[in-house]
């Protein structure tokens, strides 16, 4: 067709072998064929396409070397070839006018040079999800235009180069997964010039040492990730610039001390992980936080009454505060006021009857307080509970009957009670949760013939009532 200028086939079902495109036009300057099932070669006939601006040929089956006479498309600025494996070194001498270039998952391999970075309109580069090893070169700063880069999931190794502060038009940076390392605090410096950048992710790299405190001068950030590094030390003080965040996780690092009073004053803040580390003491500031629904304190060494303030956090709805040194006192019943979905306060030192303003959780999925010193018997509530799907009680010290579960729910489909007092009979009611997966009742003081009625629970996978 020797007009046809757009030809667009995405999320279709075709299948073959890509068509010969140009094979006798010139006038195409957009190919769209993403997410079909084409596959084979790409055709080297779009060598004619000399107008083409726009090639997206992402999620096919083709199989292939990277078409490397690509390079010669002077009027290519978008190309994508989003997993589509084009198996073999990296590409040297792509279209200088490319603006868009998208290889993540394509099962590229070897290192990065100059070169490759001779892109003077790039403005998104994603090579996500490859088999680039080695350092990243210098000439990465010379790429001044670029708005989002992302090389996650690859084989990089050593430092940051300095030119990284080159970017100052980068918003989004997402170098995870990968084996970036640093040997002074100082390393990452270079990123405080990166004065638009909105989201940072260096999750599940090498980086030692302190948080670097200069990314907290990053005025516009939303979103950082730091998980899965070697951080240590305290949490810094100075973040009178951080108004904007959104998002914290530092996870799975070796932060220690206390958590500081202004990471729960950021006014924005709706998600913080700060789980897997060394962190100690009181979260007594909680109360200055309004906008937190996402709380993750698990694995960390938090002690006393750290529920005490809880109870202020009006729009949280997933808690964790597994496995720390958490304990009762005459305020905890506070943190039961919040509508949870996610409540898990496992292995810690919390004792007494629950409180029977549970009951109020009435959108309460997941709730376990495992491995605990809980006693008395449980509130009858939380077999009415609509939305709960997951109740661990095991490991604690609770007597008295087992509750009706699932007397007004077909909800449940986890329910763990082992390692009690419980006694009596097993409840009929379980006969009404329809989804129940898994059953444990086992190292208790039941006493019952067997409830051959769970032979209707036709999803139930795990059954325990050893030690009865």
């Amino acid at each position: 067709m020797a007009r046809l200028t757009v030809l667009d086939l995405r999320r279709n079902n075709f299948t073959g072998r890509l068509p010969p495109l140009c094979a006798q036009s010139t006038s195409l300057s957009t190919i769209i064929l993403n997410s079909n099932q084409f596959e084979g070669p790409v055709p080297a006939s779009l060598l004619n396409c000399t107008g083409l601006e726009v090639l997206d040929l992402g999620t096919n089956a083709i199989n292939d070397t990277f078409p490397a006479w690509l390079g010669t498309l002077q009027e290519l600025q978008v190309l994508s070839l989003y997993s589509v494996n084009v198996s073999s070194p990296i590409p040297m001498n792509l279209s200088s006018s490319l603006r868009y270039v998208d290889l993540e998952s394509t099962n590229l391999q070897g290192i990065l040079t100059n070169s490759f970075f001779d892109l003077p309109n790039l403005e998104i580069l994603n090579l996500g999800y490859n088999g680039i090893s080695g350092e990243l070169p210098d000439s990465i700063g010379t790429l001044k235009s670029l708005n989002y880069l992302y090389l996650f999931q690859c084989a990089f190794s050593g430092s940051i180069p300095d030119s990284i502060g080159n970017l100052t038009q980068i918003r989004q940076l997402d170098f995870s997964k990968n084996n970036f390392t640093s040997h002074n605090p100082s390393t990452i410096s270079k990123l405080k010039m990166l004065t638009q950048l909105v989201e940072l992710d260096l999750s599940n790299n090498s980086f030692i040492g302190p948080l670097p405190s200069l990314i907290l001068s990053l005025t516009r950030l939303q979103r950082l990730d730091l998980p899965s590094n070697s951080l240590s030390g305290p949490l810094s003080s100075n973040t009178s610039m951080l108004q904007k965040l959104t998002f914290v996780d530092l996870s799975y690092n070796s932060l220690n001390g206390t958590i500081p009073s202004w990471v729960f004053r950021l006014p924005l803040l709706s998600w913080l992980s700060l789980d897997h580390n060394q962190l100690s003491g009181l979260v007594d500031e909680l109360k200055a936080n309004t906008t937190l629904e996402y709380l993750d304190l698990r694995h960390n060494q938090f002690s006393g009454p750290v529920l005490r303030s809880l109870g202020n956090l009006v729009n949280l709805v997933t808690l964790d505060l597994s496995s720390n040194n958490i304990s009762s006192d005459a305020t905890y019943n506070n943190f039961i006021t919040i509508n949870y979905i996610y409540l898990d306060l496992k292995f810690n030192f919390l004792q007494g009857p629950v409180p029977s303003s549970i009951c109020n959780m009435s959108s309460l999925t997941f709730l376990d307080l495992s491995h605990n010193y809980f006693s008395d018997s449980v509130p009858h509530c939380l077999g009415s509970m609509v939305e709960l799907s997951v109740l661990d009680l095991r490991g604690n010290n609770f007597t008295g009957s087992l509750p009706p579960l699932c007397a007004h729910s077909t909800s449940l489909s986890t329910i763990v009670l082992n390692g009690n007092g419980f006694e009596g009979p097993v409840p009929v009611s379980l006969l009404n949760c329809h989804g129940l997966e898994v059953l444990d009742i086992g190292n208790n003081a039941i006493n019952h013939t067997f409830p051959a009625w769970l032979g209707t629970l036709e999803e139930l996978q795990v059954l325990i009532l050893k030690s009865n």
